[in-house]
């Protein structure tokens, strides 16, 4: 069973020389899950089957222009899941023909293209759950509205993927645990986007549906691998990684940029660990600790996300503190730890610490397990962080 918390951060002063996140911030929640626990325990479990067949024309919809342009959920979703540094064309609005592209088999991992070859794999749009199961959970009593909702539904990334003919036809229209793609992760990935979108839509499961769920949920988050986390990429080409910029970043004075042998490397610099309380200047000594580490996002929550989304939250920038400074033996010291089994030794700082924690997983939608929340609880009060835990 999940509860949600509701975080009210309160305005608190900040430790000097610490890169907090301070000040009055919006209401977050939070979820706290007790052991033994499922997704799909979330689910309700369907009835009896509706004496209504199937047809898939109830779904049918297009997303045209107001200049009434035949750009539809394919070409759009195509558009949306191309390749990055790929070129996409588009022939004659008239006739909406993707000309050329680049894209990956969301079940196989193969790559899929148009314009290149004779032999090429082509790609095809498909539903994450398939209409007839969509259907047979619960879609029979839609209104024709929220049929055709469901069908146009591209803002989430999850809702359709690009796979290939082949690839499609062997999953037909069962739940993930009938269709085992080539990549163990990305049937996680698979399952874990089956189930929030059943839950977001108000879709029941049937029981072999769900017994089947329980087994691969458990198998995955019992499979985490650092190699499923592509960190330290060099996603803009600049010749830095994001383990560099975080460093130049963080560094508080100037430092310079060497390249040798094609590779950028750090001379200078000087950092403050935040866990520790003590200055470095040499980049040797420093690492770069994801903040929640990826072990411990993996457990709670984030071993049912796809590959791009564990790339993104294993590089990403825009948080001060997501990828933070600090020394390699305090990095060494943490771990994959919680903060039931660390805290930063300099004690000034661990208000903050517990704060960013406890934002950094509710931006990601991570949750916190029972003896992580009772440990949150005691030393906040402890050291009376004016952290509001409320449970609801």
């Amino acid at each position: 069973m999940k509860y949600l918390i509701f975080l009210f951060i309160l305005a608190c002063s900040t430790p000097q020389n610490t890169r907090s996140i301070s000040g009055l911030e919006k209401v977050e929640k939070i979820e706290v899950e007790k052991n033994d626990t499922y997704l799909v325990d979330e689910l309700k479990v369907c009835g009896k089957a509706p004496r209504e067949r199937y047809n898939r024309s109830k779904f049918w919809g297009t997303i045209a222009t107001k200049k009434k342009s035949c750009l539809d959920v394919t070409r759009l979703v195509l558009n949306r899941d191309k390749m990055k540094h790929r070129a996409f064309e588009m022939g004659d609005s008239s006739l909406c023909e993707v000309k050329k592209g680049s894209w990956i088999d969301y079940f196989s991992g193969e790559d899929l293209s148009i314009g290149k070859s004779d032999d090429e794999v082509k790609p095809v749009v498909t539903f994450t759950i398939p209409l007839r199961t969509v259907f047979y959970s619960g879609g029979y009593r839609w209104s024709k509205e929220k049929r055709a909702h469901y069908f146009n539904h591209i803002i989430d990334q999850e809702h359709h993927v690009v796979t290939s003919k082949s690839s499609n036809l062997k999953r037909q229209s069962g739940d993930p645990a009938k269709y085992i793609g080539d990549d163990f992760g990305n049937l996680c990935a698979y399952a874990g986007a089956w189930m929030r979108i059943k839950k977001k839509w108000g879709m029941c499961v049937f029981p072999t549906e769900a017994e089947s769920l329980k087994k691969i949920e458990l198998a995955c988050k019992e499979s985490y691998s650092r190699d499923d986390w592509r960190h330290w990429i060099d996603e803009d080409r600049d010749c830095l990684s994001s383990r560099q910029e975080a460093l130049i970043r963080d560094s508080e004075t100037g430092l310079s940029i060497e390249k040798k042998d094609g590779k950028c490397h750090l001379k200078g610099g000087s950092w403050l660990d935040p866990y520790s309380g003590e200055t470095y200047t040499d980049p040797k000594e420093m690492d770069i600790d994801h903040f929640v580490p990826l072990k411990n996002a993996h457990l709670h929550g984030a071993w049912s996300w796809p590959s791009w989304k564990k790339k993104e939250f294993a590089n990403f920038m825009n948080d001060q503190v997501h990828l933070i400074s600090v020394s390699y033996k305090e990095n060494r010291s943490k771990s994959a730890k919680g903060p039931e089994a660390y805290l930063p030794k300099n004690e000034k700082y661990i208000c903050s610490y517990m704060r960013n924690w406890l934002r950094i997983k509710s931006d990601w939608s991570l949750y916190l397990n029972q003896d992580e929340y009772d440990f949150l609880d005691q030393k906040n009060k402890e050291h009376k962080c004016r952290l509001d835990l409320k449970v609801k």
